[in-house]
């Protein structure tokens, strides 16, 4: 099928007239409200799947029982419903009610809605010269609501040394951590500029201080080659997904070639722009993102649904028509939302 045409186009300007911008300041996020996702697909307005983190052994095998692993395609791309669910008052309560936190108020308005997946690649676009990437958006009032869409691999398959590294990365959340099966998401307002936002984030888990932290995994620092691409892509996309939602530590298990677990090291989220310095700059993506969200509020007009798609060699988002039929916001959402409702029971 013939791909709409292009009805605005936001070329990326040059980092360097980013960074001329302004500073552009995000507020500390705080949480509103989270929820589990059990194995079954159902839902629970609780912590019950969120992980306590401990230290994984070292040594361990990172692909084992990987031969015969079966990777699935996620061909399905994930439904908002699960965060308007979560925003109902009486979830918000029952959320903060089971984690023992007061229950703050909403902002007066919100202007974004979405998945932070989808703000991961926003804020990365500047530096991003290879990966396309598209995600749905609706407006409905005031409020912008973004959908991920996923990117297919055109073979179909994910790279062998891929889905090797894809593997590992969730063997070592599974060693790294303990707990009830399923996700947990948590849900976060935080101000970007002047730009109020609603994220929902899927988190790895706690300390013994109970404070989010993240886990990755890397390939263990052995040559400068491998130091550069740790600094100038890993720093980055570590310190854009933590920073979001102020996850303050990132967790890294270091890999041998053979995926052995060599040592695990642990950062601040506020040290990664120290070690990314000389390839990227953290107003730079900020900046990046305020221009998209000032441009995507200019272009949509209310209840329609479009795709945005970043072209890497055009260095360009383009915003395209999508029909009625892929309108993915229930009639319920109003032009209000979210109902604040009681923050008491």
């Amino acid at each position: 099928m013939q791909r709409p045409r292009a009805l605005h186009v936001l070329h990326v300007p040059s980092t360097s007239a980013l960074l001329a911008h302004d500073k552009i300041r995000l507020s500390k996020p705080e949480q509103v409200s989270g929820y589990s996702l059990h194995p079954d697909g159902h839902l629970t307005f609780d912590r019950a799947s969120l992980k306590e983190l401990r230290p994984a052994k070292i040594g361990a095998n990172l692909l084992h029982g990987f031969e015969h692993h079966v990777e699935t395609n996620e061909d399905a791309s994930p439904s908002l419903q699960p965060i308007l669910d979560a925003m109902l008052p009486a979830n918000r309560h029952a959320h903060h009610a089971d984690a023992h936190l007061p229950l703050p108020r909403l902002p007066a308005a919100i202007d974004i809605v979405t998945f932070r997946n989808n703000l991961n690649k926003i804020l990365g676009t500047p530096y991003n010269s290879n990966s396309p990437y598209a995600f749905h958006v609706q407006r409905r009032g005031r409020t912008l609501f973004f959908n991920i869409q996923h990117e297919r691999d055109t073979n179909g398959d994910m790279h062998p040394a891929q889905a090797k590294g894809a593997y590992a990365g969730r063997q070592y959340e599974a060693i790294a951590s303990h707990g009830s099966p399923g996700e947990y998401c948590g849900l976060f307002t935080m101000l970007l500029g002047s730009t109020q936002l609603l994220v929902g984030a899927e988190l790895d888990g706690v300390d013994v201080r109970g404070d989010y932290v993240e886990l990755k995994t890397y390939k263990l620092l052995q040559t400068s080659k491998d130091r550069f691409s740790f600094e100038r892509f890993k720093c980055l996309a570590f310190w854009i997904q933590s920073y979001l939602v102020g996850v303050g530590r990132i967790r890294c298990g270091f890999r041998s070639t053979d995926c052995k677990l060599v040592k695990e090291q642990t950062f601040a989220t506020s040290q990664l722009p120290a070690f990314g310095a000389k390839y990227w700059q953290p107003n730079v993506c900020l900046s990046f993102a305020k221009l998209v969200f000032a441009w995507l509020h200019d272009k949509v007009p209310d209840d329609k649904t479009y795709e945005v798609r970043y072209d890497p060699r055009a260095r360009a988002l383009s915003l395209l028509a999508l029909p009625d039929s892929m309108a993915f916001l229930p009639t319920s959402v109003g032009a209000n939302w979210p109902e604040e409702g009681p923050t008491t029971p």
